[in-house]
């Protein structure tokens, strides 16, 4: 289709089982003729979770995950189906994953402290932390309001919300 000068491409799938019975199902889609759209988007449902992921090449670069988790089951859920939590390395990030999040959302990222690092050891270079934060002894976990502003909060860590994943390949089932 079109839309105002922009070419939306779309193409509808299913998975099948073995037993070809259906398994998952969703809708890729891209905007052409944008360079800021360099990816598809996958928007899948599957078990009663939301999920959309960007994929540039043949590698998931961020998948938002529709399931309120608290930020120790996110991490496992992505590692066990991605690679780990969102780490946002810039601007450019920031803005990838808002094209995944619904206004006004906030999600788990992997950014934590006993000291602050992201969830895979690593030490950062990058924040966008919200005026006044970080500001809670006890709020461990990073939430970033990526629906909206794209600015980090701290918080508790057994807050349970939705939350973003990073690189690694789309899992088959959930």
């Amino acid at each position: 289709g079109s839309i105002s000068g922009i070419h939306i491409r779309m193409f509808t799938f299913t998975l099948l089982t073995e037993q070809q019975s259906e398994l998952q199902t969703g809708l890729w889609f891209d905007l052409v003729g944008k360079h800021w759209f360099k990816h598809w988007l996958l928007l899948t449902s599957a078990a009663g979770l939301l999920k959309k992921v960007l994929v540039s090449g043949s590698e998931v670069t961020f998948a938002f995950i529709n399931a309120n988790m608290n930020w120790t089951q996110a991490q496992s859920y992505c590692r066990n189906h991605y690679t780990d939590l969102a780490r946002v390395r810039n601007m450019a990030d920031i803005q990838e994953i808002q094209t995944l999040i619904p206004s006004g959302q906030r999600v788990w990222i992997g950014f934590h402290r006993a000291v602050w690092m992201w969830a895979d050891g690593s030490r950062f270079s990058f924040s966008y932390w919200r005026s006044s934060e970080p500001n809670g002894p006890g709020e461990n976990c990073t939430s970033a309001d990526l629906g909206d502003s794209g600015q980090w909060e701290d918080w508790d860590c057994d807050v349970q919300t939705p939350f973003i994943c990073h690189n690694g390949k789309p899992p088959v089932s959930l």
